[in-house]
C-alpha cells in the first residue's frame, strides 16, 4: 500500500514520542524559533511520506532545491528507516 492511498488524517498521525501535532499548535512550547522548527519538521516529514521519500518531488512541492531539502533533513535529523521484519517504512527524527 502506498502513501497515496492513506487518508490525510493517517498521514498526519505522529507516534506518541514525537511531540505535539499541528492540530495542537497552541500546546507547542518554546521560543518562536523552536515552534517554527517543530512545524517545519512536521511539514517536511508529511511531504516526504506523501511522495514516498522521493526528495526531488518533495523539494519541488515545497519550493526548495534538492540540496536545500537535504540540508533541512539533516538539521532536523529526519531520515527514512525501513523496518526489516515488517518492510514498513518509518521516519527517524
Amino acid at each position: 500500500m502506498g502513501a497515496e492511498l492513506l487518508t490525510s488524517r493517517v498521514l498526519r498521525a505522529l507516534p506518541q514520542d514525537e511531540g505535539p501535532g499541528v492540530e495542537n499548535i497552541a500546546d507547542i512550547q518554546g521560543t518562536l524559533k523552536e515552534r517554527v522548527g517543530i512545524l517545519e519538521a512536521r511539514i517536511l516529514r508529511e511531504t516526504l511520506i506523501r511522495h514516498q521519500w522521493n526528495k526531488s518531488r518533495a523539494a519541488k512541492e515545497l519550493g526548495l532545491s534538492r540540496v536545500g531539502l537535504r540540508s533541512k533533513l539533516e538539521r532536523y535529523g529526519l531520515e527514512k528507516v525501513e523496518t526489516i521484519e515488517t518492510g514498513i517504512d518509518q521516519v527517524a527524527g
